[in-house]
């Protein structure tokens, strides 16, 4: 058992001041208990964008490697998305690498424009489904550019959705495939739902950033936490609670 004592964070005299108690219980898995399950949702840019300098096909090898670091219990879910958006696998596991890459990505080719909102809408949806059949951690992994051309929906909207719609559901890994991806826009969306994002520029950096990324995002389930906030005396628990989010 753990135990912190930490002072708010606001002005306040030293007669005001109020103290939050955090108390986090770490509970460590048995070497033979099976972590949860986690399901990725892969979705994979294929936009005219993603032609240039080998983009796509460095996305492409990147889903392959999610497939070599994945468990057995882990699934993997790929969506593309360019002018719509496209379930192409879903429930994979490990062995169906092969199989998937032969008779699904190997022609996969890059055209039309981008239309990332009709994949969130698409991967939202399936998550929901989900929910309801098993219980497993969501992961979204979005490989792209990040160059939507969507004439209603920019940056603001697109972190807004995914803050609003996502967070409470899943975590984001961004990762930018090639030198003019869009910064920006891919480290909001991890940001807003306490993800992470990364940036290849070739299919060394693929291998070895995915590589890491992936196997940290799996260790970061291995042991469940819980936390319990405990106002001390005097605290009104909505003061704590209610506060406007950090984005």
């Amino acid at each position: 058992m753990l135990e912190i004592k930490k002072e708010m964070n606001r002005e306040t005299s030293p007669k005001e001041l109020k103290i939050v108690y955090l108390k986090i219980d770490i509970s460590m898995p048995k070497k033979d208990e099976r972590r949860t399950p986690i399901d990725m949702y892969v979705l994979l840019d294929v936009s005219k964008s993603m032609e240039e300098n080998n983009k796509l096909e460095q996305a492409k090898s990147a889903i392959m490697h999610i497939f070599d670091i994945m468990n057995a219990y882990d699934r993997l879910n790929v969506i593309a998305f360019s002018r719509q958006a496209t379930l192409l696998g879903e429930n994979m596991n490990s062995l169906d690498k092969d199989g998937f890459y032969n008779a699904v990505l190997k022609d996969l080719r890059a055209s039309g424009n981008t239309m990332l909102s009709r994949a969130l809408k698409l991967t939202l949806s399936i998550i929901k489904r989900k929910s309801n059949e098993s219980e497993s951690i969501k992961k979204v992994i979005l490989i792209s550019d990040g160059k939507p051309t969507e004439k209603n929906n920019g940056l603001k909207e697109f972190v807004d959705y995914v803050y609003y719609k996502f967070s409470p559901l899943s975590s984001f890994l961004c990762i930018g495939i090639g030198a003019d991806y869009n910064e920006e826009l891919l480290r909001s969306m991890a940001e807003v739902t306490g993800g992470s994002w990364i940036h290849v520029s070739g299919y060394e950096d693929v291998a070895n950033k995915i590589e890491k990324e992936i196997k940290e995002m799996l260790e970061d389930f291995l042991y469940p936490v819980k936390m319990n906030f405990l106002p001390s005396k005097g605290v009104n628990v909505e003061d704590v609670y209610t506060q406007k989010p950090y984005i």
